[in-house]
């Protein structure tokens, strides 16, 4: 999954050694969901390309067509499933440090008032959590993660994000073709994300998600100790 990955049944023997398991349960339902969520990630991002290599399996195929349009709606369709999985796991991951690195220093915060820049800002208080700090915040501060939170949240509270498919040919690189979904340019709370080929955010953003979670869990492991 990840270049690294996280010893996720360490950090359950840690939590048992040094926080009074009182919260054990709930603390398994977040590991639980970081695994599950991943699962689901990994499927959606697959559906998205198994459809247009089902497309495309004829020997000949029309763009536009009602074929094509229903590739591109199952295929963004998808990718709106994976975008909101990957958003929620800054939250998971907030839950996680609050019930474990929080509660060691008796400042955890309800269930309910988790959110993952709050959690970041009270963990920045602590000194003995300063590489969980910075790991945490180079997450939320990425260019993968900063794109999948204004996607979702435009997609949430304002519109759907405008799609076109592409063709770019690049000269610099011995006409080197390029084609698929895009989902266009959009600006969100004044920040301007340009337009992002679909398999960026299967494959590229998706992956590097992927490591950021392990980077954290592995400081997490180790504030721990």
């Amino acid at each position: 999954m990840c270049k690294v990955n996280w010893n996720i049944e360490e950090l359950r023997k840690l939590y048992r050694a040094k926080v009074v398991p009182k919260n054990e349960l709930l603390l398994e339902e977040f590991l639980s969901s970081i695994g599950q969520k991943i699962e689901r990630a990994n499927y959606h991002a697959q559906k998205a390309k198994e459809v247009w290599k089902d497309f495309f399996k004829p020997s000949k195929v029309i763009i536009p067509s009602p074929q094509f349009d229903s590739a591109t709606n199952i295929s963004v369709a998808e990718i709106e499933a994976l975008v909101n999985i990957l958003n929620s796991m800054a939250d998971i991951l907030a839950q996680v440090i609050n019930a474990t690195l929080l509660e060691l220093v008796n400042q955890s915060v309800p269930e309910d008032m988790v959110f993952a820049y709050k959690i970041l800002d009270k963990l920045s208080k602590f000194p003995q959590y300063q590489d969980v700090t910075k790991t945490f915040s180079l997450f939320l501060n990425s260019k993968e993660f900063k794109y999948i939170n204004a996607f979702c949240n435009t997609m949430k509270h304002r519109k759907l994000l405008d799609i076109d498919y592409h063709l770019h040919i690049d000269y610099r690189e011995k006409g080197k073709i390029q084609e698929g979904l895009r989902f266009k340019e959009f600006t969100y709370k004044g920040n301007v994300f340009p337009a992002t080929w679909s398999t960026t955010i299967e494959e590229d953003y998706r992956l590097k998600i992927y490591d950021h979670i392990c980077d954290i869990g592995i400081e997490i492991n180790k504030a721990m100790i």
